[in-house]
């Protein structure tokens, strides 16, 4: 919101309020978790920053180059894609990494929902992707 508002753009009584009931929400969520995993938290907060921007920037874009919606959608998925390849082939590449008997095919069935400890976070939002 406030890039946006940096940007010029303003926003109606609802939305806010709508925002701070999500922010409420996901505060009294948190405040339940005493646990905290620094790399996870980094993760989440980095792809939440990198998709704000993205969706910031790309309307404008997206007018500019006169693409339709799936056309741009392949360009930033191809995008995406790229710019994860290095971290998930050094997932992959680690001996005795989860990851690696994954794409080999030995994961036991679909991810569970103790995925994150067992994987790790980059590795949960990589196959979240290609999933």
């Amino acid at each position: 919101v406030a890039l946006c508002r940096l940007r010029g753009q303003r926003f109606g009584a609802r939305v806010y309020a709508v925002l701070a009931l999500i922010c409420g929400g996901v505060s009294l969520a948190s405040a339940t978790a005493f646990e905290l995993d620094w790399l996870g938290f980094l993760c989440a907060l980095g792809s939440t920053l990198a998709q704000t921007l993205l969706n910031l920037t790309s309307r404008q874009r997206i007018q500019d180059l006169r693409v339709s919606g799936a056309e741009a959608f392949f360009v930033m998925a191809t995008l995406c894609a790229a710019l994860s390849a290095p971290m998930f082939v050094s997932d992959v590449a680690s001996p005795g990494s989860p990851l690696r008997a994954c794409v080999a095919g030995r994961c036991g069935g679909a991810l569970l929902p103790d995925a994150g400890q067992r994987l790790g976070p980059r590795a949960v939002v990589l196959l979240t992707g290609v999933a």
